[in-house]
């Protein structure tokens, strides 16, 4: 009897405890580099979710490493249970240029729009609510080296 009691519980674990509670799978980054020269390198970030695809979510913002990218949602090939987010991160792509007076302009650091510790924030509508799901770590895959 306690197997069964417990094996329960385990399964129930994977469902958000809140409505509106991101069912986060994983969180992976991967960076690349392209092999031209001036053809760039940089990061992609993968946000993987077990739900329904439903107009209740809409995603709109990842921020990750000092800047605000917006998200993108992969098309499925099983719309009824998984969602894949994903955002490229391309830098280098073109030379910097100086501005007239020679000095070479950096983006400015885009904090986190709530306070946290972790390495990214996802930011989403719930039913037209604005939410945010703190990214606590990214799992890193192996680079890509584009030919």
């Amino acid at each position: 009897m306690m197997i069964m009691l417990s094996g329960a519980k385990g399964c129930d674990s994977q469902q958000p405890s809140n409505k509106n509670e991101l069912p986060v799978v994983k969180t992976t980054s991967q960076a690349w580099s392209g092999g031209a020269a001036g053809s760039g390198r940089g990061m992609y970030y993968t946000i993987y979710l077990i739900m329904n695809n439903t107009d209740d979510y809409t995603f709109d913002s990842l921020w990750v490493q000092g800047k605000r990218f917006a998200v993108t949602r992969k098309p499925s090939n099983s719309p009824m249970d998984t969602v894949v987010l994903s955002v490229t991160d391309a830098t280098n792509r073109f030379p910097q240029k100086a501005d007239s007076s020679g000095t070479i302009q950096t983006p400015d650091t885009i904090n986190f729009p709530i306070e946290t510790s972790g390495e990214g924030v996802l930011g989403y509508h719930y039913k037209g609510s604005q939410e945010y799901y703190v990214i606590k770590n990214w799992i890193k895959l192996k680079p890509i080296f584009y030919p």
